[in-house]
């Protein structure tokens, strides 16, 4: 997108980005994002979340509460949070409409912590 600022505005690489996700292409995904993922480029929902998304899953497998409750989180499990804050951060409205999604009805959320475990890490380690 750099080479071509044009292009940018269609979201090419947003929507290549949940064409790969759909597929479960996740090294696909992950060179997308290190490619446009720059600081100098206009952030969106899409990135930022698909970021927070990769970290959470790279950590989910071997994820324990109590294990980190115990030992406090890791340095890959605090790169996940901090990744899912900055999300949140960028778009609060993302959260809101996953709970309606994923969450029971009854489901008041409070904040990105009581969201993580009840919904959105559900989520992130179905897939």
């Amino acid at each position: 997108m750099k080479e071509f600022p044009l292009l940018s505005m269609f979201n090419l690489h947003e929507n290549l980005l949940e064409a790969l996700l759909e597929l479960q292409g996740y090294a696909d995904v992950q060179a997308v994002l290190a490619k446009y993922d720059d600081i100098s480029l206009p952030k969106s929902a899409t990135i930022c979340y698909t970021a927070a998304l990769l970290k959470a899953r790279a950590v989910s497998d071997k994820f324990s509460p109590e294990a980190a409750s115990r030992r406090g989180l890791s340095t890959a499990e605090m790169n996940a949070v901090e990744a899912i804050h900055r999300a949140v951060e960028f778009n609060p409205h993302v959260p809101k409409f996953l709970s309606t999604l994923f969450a029971p009805l009854n489901f008041i959320m409070e904040k990105v912590e009581s969201i993580l475990p009840s919904s959105l890490w559900h989520q992130l380690t179905r897939i």
